[in-house]
Parts: C-alpha cells; sequence; structure tokens
C-alpha cells in the first residue's frame, strides 16, 4: 500500500484510540494519584539531594552540610550511605566543608526549588520528604495542566494521547527524584497553556512572565526555550505589534530573573560545568569556570551524541519528530504562504532549536532535562496527524 496523506491520517485516526472526554479525563487523573504516590513509595535518593537539603537547611538559617549528611544516612542506612561518599570526589565532598560549599553555586541557581524545599521541609521536619512531595505533586500537577493544554490542540475524543504521552514521555521517573525537574516542567506545561491561550490584556501578559520568571528561577535552562520561542514567534509572525510586545516583555523578565540569579549565586549557567563535563575532572570546579578546550568539547558532543543514540533514543526520536513537524508545516513559508497551523510550527521550532542548543552548552540528553518536550512534541503530533481545533492567533 502507498503511504497515506497527512490529510488522509487525520481521518482514519490510525494510531490512537478515541475515547471520550470524561474516560480520559479519569485516567489522566489516576495517571496523576499514580506518579504521586511513586514519589514516596519509590523516591530515587539521588546525591543532588545533598546539596539542595544543605541549600534549604541555610535558607532557614541552620547548619546545612553536616546536617543534610546525617539526615541522608539517617534516611538510607549505613550501609546504602557509602554510596554516596564512594570515590574521591564524593568522599571530599562529605569531609570538606568548604570544598562543598564551593561547588553550591550550581545547586542555589536553582533558588524557587530551594525556597520551596526549605518552606515545606521546614513545617514537615524533613527535607526529603519535601522533595518527594515536591516532585510528586509537581508530575501530578503537570499531568493534570497537559490535559487542558491537549483540549487546546485537539478533538475531545483524541485526549486519551494525555496518559499516553506521560507514559511514553517518562513521567513517572520524574516524579521520583529529588532535583527541580518535576517542578520545571509542571511550569513548563504551565507556561505552554498559558501561551497557547494567549490574549493581549495585561493580566494575561503578567500571568505568562510571571509563569516564565518562576520556570526561570526553577531552572536556567528555561530562558532558552523562551527566548528561542520568542524569536521564532517574531519571525512567524512577521514582527506583528502583540508578537513584539509579548516577546520584548517576556524576555526581559526572564533575563531579569536570570542575572539576579547570576549576581546572587556566582553562576553564569552551564559555563560553571566545562571542566567537570567537557574534562571529567570534578577536583577542577570553579565558579565561574570560563575555561574552553575545543577538542575537550568536539569529544564531549561525540560521546553525549553516542550516549543519546544508545542509552536515551526518546531524545532522538524528539529531535526527528520535531524535523518532521517543521518541515511539515513549514512548507507553505516556502512558498511564500502562511502557514495553516501558526502556533504548532512556532512551538516545534522553538523546541527543536532549544534542544539543539541546550545539548550544545550541556551534551548530555538526560530525561529528566526533556520530559516536557517530549511529552509537548506527542501532543504536537496528535494533532497534525488527526487535526484539531483551530486555535486563536496571537
Amino acid at each position: 500500500m502507498g503511504s497515506m496523506s497527512v490529510a488522509s491520517k487525520r481521518q482514519a485516526g490510525f494510531w490512537l484510540p478515541s475515547a471520550s472526554l470524561g474516560t480520559a479525563m479519569v485516567l489522566s487523573l489516576l495517571l496523576s494519584a499514580l506518579v504521586f504516590a511513586a514519589a514516596f513509595i519509590r523516591p530515587e535518593n539521588n546525591w543532588d539531594a545533598l546539596a539542595y537539603s544543605a541549600l534549604a537547611k541555610e535558607f532557614r538559617g541552620e547548619e546545612g552540610h553536616v546536617a543534610a549528611y546525617r539526615e541522608m544516612k539517617e534516611r538510607v542506612g549505613a550501609e546504602a550511605y557509602r554510596a554516596f561518599t564512594d570515590g574521591p570526589f564524593k568522599e571530599k565532598m562529605e569531609q570538606d566543608g568548604a570544598y562543598f560549599e564551593s561547588t553550591m553555586p550550581f545547586y542555589s541557581s536553582k533558588p524557587a526549588y530551594v525556597a520551596a524545599v526549605s518552606l515545606i521541609g521546614g513545617f514537615v521536619g524533613s527535607d526529603f520528604w519535601a522533595m518527594s512531595f515536591i516532585s510528586g505533586l509537581s508530575t501530578a500537577l503537570a499531568i493534570i495542566i497537559s490535559f487542558f493544554v491537549a483540549r487546546a490542540l485537539l478533538p475531545p475524543s483524541q485526549l486519551l494521547i494525555v496518559p499516553i504521552a506521560w507514559i511514553a514521555g517518562l513521567g513517572f521517573k520524574i516524579a521520583t527524584l529529588f532535583t527541580p525537574d518535576a517542578m520545571a516542567i509542571c511550569l513548563q506545561v504551565l507556561f505552554l497553556l498559558l501561551w497557547l491561550r494567549r490574549k493581549d490584556g495585561p493580566m494575561q501578559m503578567a500571568l505568562l512572565v510571571a509563569v516564565a520568571m518562576a520556570w526561570v528561577a526553577t531552572r536556567a535552562n528555561a530562558l532558552l526555550f523562551i527566548v528561542i520561542l520568542c524569536f521564532v514567534e517574531l519571525v512567524i509572525e512577521r514582527l506583528a505589534r502583540p508578537a513584539l510586545i509579548r516577546a520584548a516583555v517576556l524576555v526581559a523578565g526572564a533575563l531579569a530573573v536570570h542575572f539576579a540569579i547570576v549576581a546572587a549565586t556566582g553562576n553564569h549557567g552551564q559555563l560553571v560545568l566545562f571542566n567537570f563535563v567537557f574534562v571529567d575532572k570534578p577536583d577542577g570546579l570553579a565558579f565561574p569556570n570560563p575555561s574552553f578546550d575545543a577538542v575537550d568539547y568536539l569529544r564531549a558532543i561525540v560521546f553525549g551524541l553516542f550516549e543519546a543514540v544508545t542509552s536515551y533514543p526518546e531524545f532522538v526520536l524528539c529531535v526527528l519528530a520535531l524535523c518532521w513537524l517543521v518541515l511539515q508545516l513549514g512548507r507553505p513559508l516556502l512558498q511564500g504562504e502562511a502557514p495553516t497551523d501558526r502556533e504548532t510550527l512556532i512551538l516545534a521550532a522553538a523546541m527543536l532549536l532549544a534542544l539543539g542548543a541546550h545539548f550544545a552548552l550541556y551534551p548530555a540528553a538526560w530525561e529528566r532535562f526533556f520530559v516536557g518536550y517530549y511529552v509537548t512534541t506527542i501532543l504536537l503530533l496528535a494533532r497534525t496527524l488527526m487535526g484539531g481545533p483551530p486555535l486563536r492567533a496571537g
């Protein structure tokens, strides 16, 4: 049989089973409850939790370094605790408080997450419990918010794609991590929802900017997507005045938060990771670290690509899917015509460029950075293949 056209695929609905709006909503809520429970039943006691716990305690005015290690040891037991002190780097981090503090700018550059952990941890008496609560609740809320994103993108009968997208996008694992990623993904999905429903009123604009600023304060790599999204929208909208105003306000707000974090923490973004990632010398960490070696960088890119293909194929599949979306939806532009689905084209192009920029700055395809992109890409694919209600132009 010959290949089906996009229009034929839309009519056939060949790859996604239909379900009622109520069924899709109930299944999405059940998945949300399941990931929230998973955060407490199967938490991953990753090393980063020590850094965030120490910062949370210091945020409350308490001693951080020794108390964080003590609480972790009480949590996991002496035998499992050895995994957090095994090797020269981890051993030095435990024993040398000054060295431990010298690495904190990388973690303190997520002040929104640190503050949330500190406030909840102080209330319940455990920063690690607070991290589980934040990751579980953030992932659960992100699933619910993405349901409304899908509601704007797709016909009501196709919303079963939401739980499917989150299962395929590895959302369960994000809920179990003691990192800011779940909180950042929740804010990313909320930003997407507000952007899709954007209007030119001051209240709507203020809310969109507030979420963007909170997202940057949770993870600095949000700045990449926000700036690139604004740039792509300006190009597609041909510098229309509403798009110009929106871009100016969004970028100004995101940059203001980023530079405030730089001034407060000394973390100059991905530059702090050059020695650690590219040269693999933890003892060479410096904040900021302006050193750069072309050979080491090229080696890191090659290794990152190999790791993506062999260990994180979802990253490669996401990039390929976004490439297809951009080529499919952007075809009218080559003929001097307006694209029929500008919002999907803008989002697909912005995500593709943001993924490339993120990988260039930090060549690691770790899924915890990209789950929000994976889920959104699946929703955009479903919209393009099956069609969806028209969206209001920005």
